[in-house]
């Protein structure tokens, strides 16, 4: 896997991560929490937040002239559960699909 960049911005919205992995362009949302107490991190990308993704998704591709790559979009979970600091990751691949 090849670190692209982070926190990637354009007027559709931000990007935590991009990373490559055989041809594949990899656009991933993380998540923090520092419980499950409301909910899992990754019920909070929802549909509207998903749809802003994929378009700043497809805006970094064109910028970047890689709109023949194949892509995917990954959410990254990480649940701080107690104050010594242990975590809880979890890694949604293909997490959903493009939402135009």
């Amino acid at each position: 896997m090849k670190f692209l960049a982070k926190n990637v911005s354009n007027r559709f919205g931000e990007i935590d991560l991009i990373v490559e992995e055989k041809q594949t362009i990899i656009f991933v949302e993380v998540r923090t929490r520092s419980g499950n107490e409301y909910g899992e991190p990754a019920e909070t990308v929802a549909y509207v937040k998903q749809r802003k993704l994929s378009r700043a998704a497809t805006a970094f591709l064109k910028a970047k002239k890689l709109y023949d790559r194949s892509a995917r979009f990954d959410v990254v979970t990480i649940v701080w559960s107690n104050s010594e600091g242990e975590q809880e990751l979890k890694h949604f691949i293909n997490a959903f699909e493009v939402i135009e």
